[in-house]
């Protein structure tokens, strides 16, 4: 964990991992957007995962306005108290601690200024919001299973950076019809890329728990991989004089 000066002057904690081994080349940044569940294990192995791509990862607590170090394992009990979070999340202020966290990415010394963002879940609905207003240096927005974006559908004909997303064709919480309004709404936008993944419900990347389902999983990884080479690439280190 690392700690960080959000815009209003008060500090909040963040899951960060980079490459154990340097690259040649700089690095660019992701901003990991977690489910309402917040920065649990199952969070923190994914964000570690995108680290041993070659990336700079950060994950803010999403919640710590509310309750600051609530990360929750998946279970009935913290699926309640991970609703009542959810419902108290301000989107906004949310988006005030992502520009924070591009700012801490961006101020190291040797940082590739340029970012994206992933999200799942709530954290998908994030991602895509700001694909459609992304702050300086974002790149790109990649989002699974992205909750109550039904208000938020035309965006996909109002991207300002590519944005890729990914959800389950029997996902109880995100009707097909929302999913279809939203490739509908940028078909003839080569910026933006809808996946639905047969069989596929809610949660469909989390290995080990019983929503996972590893097809859906492997192919939405296959094509974040190639979309985050194709719109994020390593930039070549500029050789010290």
């Amino acid at each position: 964990m690392v700690r960080l000066e959000g815009a209003s002057g008060e500090r909040f904690e963040a899951w960060y991992a980079e490459p154990e081994v340097p690259l040649p080349q700089r690095r660019p940044g992701l901003v990991f957007l977690a489910e309402t569940f917040n920065l649990n294990a199952w969070a923190r192995g994914t964000v570690d995962a995108l680290a041993r791509l070659g990336y700079r990862v950060i994950a803010p607590d999403l919640h710590w306005r509310v309750e600051p170090g609530v990360h929750l394992p998946y279970g009935p009990a913290e699926r309640v108290r991970a609703m009542e979070l959810y419902h108290q999340l301000d989107d906004g202020l949310a988006f005030e601690d992502v520009q924070t966290c591009l700012d801490w990415l961006h101020a190291a010394p040797d940082a590739d200024r340029r970012s994206g963002v992933i999200g799942y879940c709530v954290g998908g609905r994030l991602a895509l919001r700001l694909a459609a207003q992304p702050p300086e240096g974002l790149q790109l927005a990649i989002g699974y299973y992205c909750s109550d974006i039904g208000p938020y559908v035309g965006l996909g004909a109002a991207l300002k950076v590519p944005g890729l997303f990914h959800f389950g064709a029997t996902d109880p919480a995100i009707p097909l019809e929302v999913v279809h309004a939203l490739a509908e709404a940028g078909h003839d936008d080569p910026r933006l890329a809808v996946h639905v993944y047969e069989g596929a419900g809610h949660g469909f990347c989390r290995a080990g728990q019983p929503q996972f389902h590893p097809g859906a999983s492997a192919l939405s990884q296959a094509r974040t991989e190639a979309w985050l080479a194709e719109h994020l690439p390593f930039a070549e280190t500029t050789p010290t004089p």
